[in-house]
């Protein structure tokens, strides 16, 4: 099983466009998070599920491009990590979205900061 740095608060960034998701990444692991990327939310399922990776303390996940499913959504909010959605306007009215509490919705347009102020409110690192 992959494990968390110590004293490092694991992020998954689920986004299916490659430079946003690496830029958010790369930002987070500067700011002292074990930030780890997957390009669609089943593979964090699958993560997850066969405990391939150790449950992170906070996941973002980016609706731009993705199709989830009220499964898929559900089997999220049973992990009981906190989710922070990103998406246009369109993406963040499916109505699938309804009924899960989110710990933080950005609408795009949105600043990088934005993000990882959501990310430091849920998980912040030690020291």
């Amino acid at each position: 099983m992959y494990e968390k740095a110590i004293g490092q608060p694991g992020v998954w960034i689920i986004s299916s466009q490659q430079w946003p998701r690496a830029l958010l990444r790369a930002e987070l692991i500067e700011r002292g998070y074990d930030a780890i990327g997957f390009r669609a939310l089943d593979e964090a399922l699958i993560a997850l599920a066969r405990a391939i990776r150790e449950p992170p303390d906070a996941v973002i996940l980016d609706l731009t491009d993705q199709q989830v499913t009220r499964s898929q959504l559900t089997g999220l909010s049973q992990a009981r990590i906190p989710t922070i959605l990103l998406g246009g306007a369109l993406d963040l009215e499916d109505p699938q979205l309804s009924g899960f509490a989110w710990a933080g919705i950005l609408r795009r347009p949105f600043m990088l900061r934005e993000v990882t102020a959501l990310v430091e409110r849920i998980a912040a690192p030690a020291g």
